[in-house]
């Protein structure tokens, strides 16, 4: 998501900010994401017709195993800052 966007949808009232759980393990965060999933900036993020793309989650909304998340209790989301199937997609 660029910042441009994230600006559009703030002031329209539909991003709100996300203060991650301080008792999680921390991991390296992309420098522009802080605050937002990894997986938006993920090549697995959308799964391929072939396969050679995706993860649990982007499949079938199952959490990914070893992934450091923190569940969103009123979306049922996850917000991830760290995956050990993340590939950065460079167009992200």
């Amino acid at each position: 998501m660029t910042r441009f966007l994230r600006q559009q949808l703030k002031a329209a009232g539909l991003l709100e900010e996300h203060t991650p759980n301080p008792e999680l393990k921390q991991v390296e965060r992309l420098d522009d994401m802080a605050g937002m999933t990894k997986c938006w900036a993920c090549v697995n993020a959308v799964p391929s017709a072939d396969g050679s793309r995706g993860c649990p989650w982007s499949r079938g909304l199952h959490p990914v195993p070893g992934w450091h998340a923190e569940k969103d209790e009123k979306t049922g989301s996850y917000l991830v800052v760290g995956c050990p199937q993340f590939v950065a997609d460079c167009k992200a």
